[in-house]
């Protein structure tokens, strides 16, 4: 594997503060509440914050799958980058701790203002938006966020490039991990532990031969991803595109 070459787009717009950033999420979740957006006076700051991000709007937390085929079929659709390499990324889940009580209002605030200890944090939303539910929707949160400085990448974590006998030999150390044969071989104690984060890199010619893939063998297209009338007229107008 080797390291990308441009910075790792995992969160919101960083040329913000957290600071700044975190007043506009508060700000946010009270002027949506005040207009009563999809019944947003009866939600927890994080489904609002989370619906939020999901639609497009900037917020501190961090837009994730669990499933890694919904993962792959939005790197390799995505026609801002379909000409170059991408990263499929896949992060240890018990690295973030879950958030409590996140259906309370004002629980963001709150727990920004604790003065505890930094923590990464993780939300599951429950199924109340249709397309955060057919995507596996998982949000990230760092309680004190990661500079530019310190992680160009992202504010969640450093990310490590591979060491050198990753690079020799990443498609045997891939296997060790993701693979059944070294597991199922492995004798007493485990001694092989998933990274922390662990990023596969994805050629821009492949991305075309494993949209088809994903959409023949396993139904990932935009009408199971996106279940709604914008999913569906997407779905065609991508048809129509790689048909011309």
């Amino acid at each position: 594997m080797e390291r990308p070459q441009t910075p790792l787009r995992l969160d919101h717009d960083r040329r913000r503060n957290p600071e700044e950033s975190t007043t506009i999420n508060y700000l946010t979740t009270r002027d949506t509440r005040r207009l009563g957006i999809d019944g947003a006076q009866h939600l927890g700051d994080y489904e609002i914050l989370a619906r939020l991000r999901h639609h497009g709007a900037l917020t501190r937390l961090v837009d994730c799958t669990t499933d890694p085929f919904i993962a792959l079929w939005f790197l390799c659709s995505n026609d801002e980058s379909r000409d170059r390499d991408g990263v499929l990324l896949a992060i240890r889940r018990d690295e973030f701790k879950e958030i409590r009580s996140p259906w309370k209002p004002d629980s963001y605030a709150k727990m920004l203002n604790t003065g505890k200890s930094p923590a990464a944090l993780r939300y599951k939303i429950p199924p109340i938006d249709p397309r955060i539910a057919a995507q596996r929707g998982l949000f990230l949160l760092h309680t004190n966020p990661l500079s530019q400085v310190e992680s160009p990448e992202s504010e969640l974590f450093r990310l490590v490039p591979p060491s050198e006998r990753w690079r020799r030999n990443s498609r045997q150390q891939l296997e060790k991990i993701c693979g059944p044969s070294g597991r199922v071989n492995e004798r007493g104690r485990t001694q092989i532990r998933f990274p922390a984060a662990l990023g596969v890199v994805v050629p821009s010619l492949a991305k075309d031969r494993l949209l088809d893939e994903l959409e023949k063998s396993f139904g990932f297209n935009a009408t199971t991803i996106f279940p709604d009338f914008a999913g569906l007229g997407l779905h065609y107008s991508n048809k129509e595109a790689r048909r011309s």
